[in-house]
């Protein structure tokens, strides 16, 4: 039965997501091995590496799916969502001007390089620091860009309640962002119709334009998606487990074939995961996996040990997220020596791991408590 908003209760299969999507995410921004790039002839091994490897390209559609499923999913209270989003905003400000600070302290970067205005638009007004790599936080202007517009996307969504064909306000919309964003990749078409969009840009992020990226309007896909799922839930047990495990391989045989045919043309390693975001064969990856990880609900309940253990994790991701790049970077950048996949899985674990800790120690003092939200 489909879990309607004022019946929520927390739901397992979605820490079961975020869980795999981050300790996927700690895995991926440590250094890979050599023979996981591009080679024209690839032994058995390399190719099956390079396989699996192309899997990961769904982490981050299951964060927004992930979180789809539960602002849609719940009564939407204007004050919280600003003040959620207000929050996230300071957020991402704070930690991002710690991740320069601590990281360019241990790679001896000379601050007093730089004059106070540098300063203050590198740390508060968010431009880029040369001499700090922070490649991972492209996340946050995107969720927070989505956040700002769910207040919209609710409405419409709410209507799917009180209107059995609420549905049809959704196909066309994601059937557009489906075509421009994972067909015709340039989500770009839609700035010429409205100019408005080339003004709306603060301090770097494109905070009132989702639809100007086409990596934010995927991004906006996948979030509105895992809504639609959990809201349909009945439906989507309709579909087949074996159709779901075929999808699923489908999706990971493309996401190989596109590696291979892109390296092939550029004579040098195609990134299919951060680059396969806004393509079919991961819209179907992400897709099969969430509905599978949806259908072991039922049985999550009767394994309490792993359903806290879920909880612990899937409740600290964005302090992982944070912490996991700073600690790779610093403490841990010993461990970046070559190595092999399955070794390199488990260091993105115990990686995660200490940062799920340290945030549950940080949580425990007040001052700090709403950073680890």
């Amino acid at each position: 039965m489909t879990l309607q908003p004022e019946k929520r209760i927390r739901l397992n299969f979605l820490d079961l997501v975020k869980t795999f999507a981050i300790i996927n995410i700690c895995t991926l921004h440590f250094d890979w091995v050599g023979d996981m790039y591009f080679a024209p002839q690839m032994a058995l091994l390399p190719f099956l590496r390079r396989f699996f490897f192309g899997a990961y390209a769904a982490t981050v559609p299951l964060f927004m799916m992930a979180n789809g499923a539960l602002v849609l999913s719940r009564p939407f209270n204007a004050k919280k969502h600003f003040k959620l989003t207000l929050i996230l905003t300071g957020q991402y400000i704070f930690w991002r001007a710690v991740s320069i600070i601590l990281i360019g302290l241990y790679q001896g970067v000379d601050f007093s390089q730089y004059n106070l205005t540098s300063l203050v638009n590198c740390l508060v007004l968010m431009k880029d620091f040369p001499e700090v790599k922070l490649n991972h936080l492209w996340f946050m202007p995107m969720l927070i860009c989505v956040y700002i517009w769910v207040p919209i996307i609710k409405v419409a969504f709410d209507r799917m309640d009180e209107d059995k064909n609420g549905i049809w306000i959704f196909l066309p919309f994601m059937g557009l962002l489906a075509v421009f964003c994972l067909l015709l990749d340039d989500a770009l078409l839609f700035q010429p119709a409205i100019p408005v969009f080339n003004a709306a840009f603060l301090g770097g992020m494109r905070i009132l334009q989702p639809l100007s990226s086409p990596l934010y309007s995927c991004m906006l896909f996948y979030f509105i998606l895992g809504g639609l799922i959990l809201r349909y839930e009945d439906e989507m047990r309709r579909i087949p487990n074996w159709v779901l495990g075929m999808g699923l391989f489908l999706s990971v045989v493309l996401l190989y074939v596109e590696w291979k045919v892109n390296s092939n043309l550029m004579g040098e390693t195609y990134d299919n995961v951060f680059a396969s975001h806004e393509n079919l064969p991961c819209a179907l990856e992400a897709f099969c996996l969430f509905l599978l990880a949806m259908r072991c609900e039922n049985w999550l309940k009767g394994k309490k040990r792993l359903c806290t253990f879920l909880s612990k994790v899937g409740s600290n991701t964005l302090s992982v997220y944070y912490f996991h790049w700073i600690i790779a970077s610093t403490v841990l950048e010993y461990l970046h020596f070559t190595d092999g996949f399955i070794f390199n899985c488990l260091k993105g674990f115990v990686l995660c791991m200490v940062c799920v800790g340290i945030s549950l120690v940080l949580k425990k003092i007040p001052v700090l408590r709403k950073l680890m939200h």
